[in-house]
């Protein structure tokens, strides 16, 4: 009798739990069956949201459509509203729906702006999240009231965006320009008869944690487009036509877009699981709950004791490929990997005009470049979980940003790379001779005299050619394969060998060293690799290169099991 399938269940379809349903269609856990559990049908993916505000994209192109995301997935989507959880009998309750079990849990319901709780009930607020509802519930109270003056409360650099953005949307709206306008509006119309956008921030500068030449140059970039910035005071209270704020100052205002900080939404309150002071979910380094190791927080929803990190998206897309990794190795019994933030990331911040600012370590740019940069990456990103944009869209661009092609396409592409190179170059390919006269160029340049001792150089004069650039144009390659990807794990202690040898980074790059010295060694001792033998050589009907690749396949298969044995292929 079969055994009854596991059920992984993911609460909320953020940036990293999508990750999970795109690989789930791919290559699903075998024995399991994953339920997703959403508020909405749809996603909306925040990088993209000040653009659609301003009228650089549709409203179609931020939002991901989860009906058909995890139908492509073969798993099942339930809308409902999740009020408590079974930690004893691991059972999800909800408000509006029947009870859902699970064998493994990834929570990723993100954050909610501090401080929004507190002024529900007046008429002028409207908070950034949700965000899958912000743009229609902002354009609702724009057309229901006379609008005057726009106030953001929040200092950060999402508040930043919206303020630039939304001056633009209003600008274009007044002039009736296209939504696919891209030129900047902002020298085309006078100042005066035209709502106010002011931003208020408890701190002393906006988008704090950035730079101190960025933070200027934002700072000077509103200043010239007249939204002003108050600085250093709260917003206390809010009543049906002013904001209050700690000082005692009331401000006129007929708008309040509330985008402070993350805090945690209700939710997680209800779930009986250990939290940070902010009310996050406390996890490990493998993003595991520190109350039930069957339960994973991610995104803005969980807070890594160890080491915490800004509430910020980039981080949950860097939390994508250690979440599928570490759920395969809950139910498979495999090793888990822990998440190390980066201490620094790009930071591109869209001014609605055409352009946006670049921040990365000293380096700061404000132009028409960065944003093409900016949307590049985020339609990149966006457009892995959108469907009909892989439909649609250029299919240069969906080849080159897919993580695996056909082994089949691929051994044609080698082929016809063979036949160029035979006649360009009238030479097979190779890339260990390179590496052989990379180590005679080195020596000879070290020691001179040795080219008037060493055999090797009567016989052949190394020097940098062909095959040489062969080698750094697969490193270069590789590099832009895997920035266009985005398929860039590469744990530095695989989970096969900290198995087998323990999770010593210096015991894996001993092992590495000497291993790929011992392929190389044996490659020049018969006279070719994988490419030359294996390919080239292979490609020619070569008897010495068909007992090559024989003898390597069956010398890896062995070492193989030798290492790992058949339990191995478990923690792959």
């Amino acid at each position: 009798m079969n055994a009854a399938p596991k059920r992984i269940v993911l609460l909320g379809i953020g940036h990293t739990n999508a990750h999970v349903v795109k690989q789930w269609a791919i290559d699903p856990i075998p024995g399991c069956i994953l339920i997703c559990i959403s508020k909405f049908p749809s996603a909306t993916y925040s990088g993209m949201l000040p653009g659609t505000l301003g009228g650089q994209f549709s409203d179609d192109q931020m939002r991901i459509d989860l009906r058909e995301l995890t139908q492509s997935a073969g798993a099942t989507l339930v809308l409902a509203e999740t009020c408590s959880l079974n930690l004893e009998d691991g059972i999800i309750h909800f408000s509006d729906h029947e009870p859902i079990s699970f064998d493994a849990l990834s929570i990723g319901v993100g954050s909610m702006p501090a401080g929004w709780q507190d002024h529900l009930n007046s008429p002028l607020f409207v908070p950034i999240k949700p965000m899958q509802t912000f743009l229609e519930r902002l354009e609702k109270h724009l057309q229901d009231r006379e609008t005057k003056t726009i106030s953001i409360v929040g200092g950060g650099v999402a508040s930043v965006e919206i303020a630039l953005c939304l001056q633009e949307k209003l600008l274009k709206k007044r002039h009736k320009l296209t939504p696919c306008e891209r030129k900047s509006t902002s020298e085309m119309v006078p100042r005066f008869d035209f709502p106010a956008i002011e931003i208020f921030t408890s701190s002393e500068h906006v988008a704090e944690g950035m730079r101190k030449r960025s933070i200027l140059r934002i700072e000077q970039l509103l200043a010239s487009r007249s939204i002003s910035v108050h600085r250093s005071h709260r917003v206390t209270r809010m009543s049906e036509s002013e904001i209050v704020l700690d000082d005692g100052r009331r401000c006129l205002t007929d708008c309040v877009i509330w985008a402070t900080g993350a805090t945690a939404p209700e939710v997680l309150s209800k779930l009986g699981l250990q939290t940070d002071d902010r009310g996050f979910i406390a996890t490990t380094q493998t993003l595991q709950s520190l109350t039930d190791e069957r339960i994973f927080a991610v995104g803005d929803s969980g807070t890594v004791m160890q080491k915490p990190s800004p509430k910020a998206g980039v981080y949950a897309v860097r939390q994508c490929p250690i979440l599928w990794r570490n759920l395969r190795a809950l139910v498979n019994g495999g090793s888990m990997h822990d998440f190390k933030p980066q201490s620094d990331f790009l930071k591109l911040l869209n001014t609605g005009d055409g352009k946006a600012l670049l921040e990365y370590r000293w380096f700061t740019a404000h132009a028409r470049w960065c944003w093409l940069l900016k949307t590049w990456i985020d339609k990149r990103f966006v457009n892995e979980f959108q469907l009909n944009s892989h439909k649609k869209g250029n299919l240069l661009q969906n080849i080159l940003t897919r993580k695996s092609w056909s082994p089949y396409s691929v051994g044609a592409a080698i082929g016809v790379l063979s036949w160029f190179t035979f006649l360009s170059v009238d030479h097979a390919l190779g890339i260990t001779t390179a590496m052989e006269s990379t180590a005679a160029i080195t020596e000879r340049a070290l020691v001179p005299s040795i080219s008037e001792t060493n055999s090797f150089f009567e016989a052949k004069s190394p020097k940098i050619d062909w095959g040489w650039m062969l080698v750094v144009g697969v490193f270069i390659g590789a590099f832009i394969s895997s920035k266009l990807s985005g398929d860039r794990i590469a744990p530095t202690v695989p989970p096969l060998w900290a198995h087998r040898f323990g999770p010593s980074t210096k015991k894996r790059f001993l092992g590495a060293f000497f291993g790929g010295l011992l392929m190389l060694l044996g490659a020049r001792l018969a006279g070719g690799c994988t490419s030359g033998h294996g390919i080239s050589g292979s490609l020619q009907l070569a008897a010495s290169s068909w007992l090559f690749v024989i003898a390597a396949f069956s010398a890896g298969i062995f070492t193989s099991f030798m290492l790992f044995g058949r339990e191995g292929r478990s923690h792959v």
